[in-house]
């Protein structure tokens, strides 16, 4: 009995120290994904967490980088500040202002 609990206290300490990063939203936290629009601009995204553990993402379009944090949405991952929305589904994404489409069919590159 006393052989499992140390096994398995050694297994959680192994893993813990593994330096593995935590998921977020099939993502690795931290992980960069660079997306190419229509129009032939660059947007980067970086998923993270906030402090408080909400899932955000840290947008940069024409090198000016904002973090939204995630909302509900009815399908894909959508991230808003109430200004700008960046909402992503599988390797597409697009970018509303004011609740306009400012850049759409973008297309995750890396």
């Amino acid at each position: 009995m006393n052989y499992r609990i140390l096994i398995l206290g050694l297994a959680l300490f192994l893993t813990s120290c593994s330096g593995e990063q935590t998921m977020l939203d099939g993502y690795f936290q931290d992980s960069l994904f660079i997306y190419t629009c229509s129009d032939g601009s660059i947007i980067k995204v970086k998923y993270k967490h906030l402090k408080e553990g909400q899932p955000s993402a840290v947008v940069e379009i024409d090198g000016v980088s904002t973090t939204l944090e995630r909302v509900r949405s009815a399908s894909g991952s959508k991230y808003s500040n109430n200004l700008l929305v960046w909402w992503e589904k599988g390797d597409t994404g697009f970018v509303q202002l004011h609740g306009q489409v400012v850049k759409c069919e973008c297309t995750k590159t890396k």
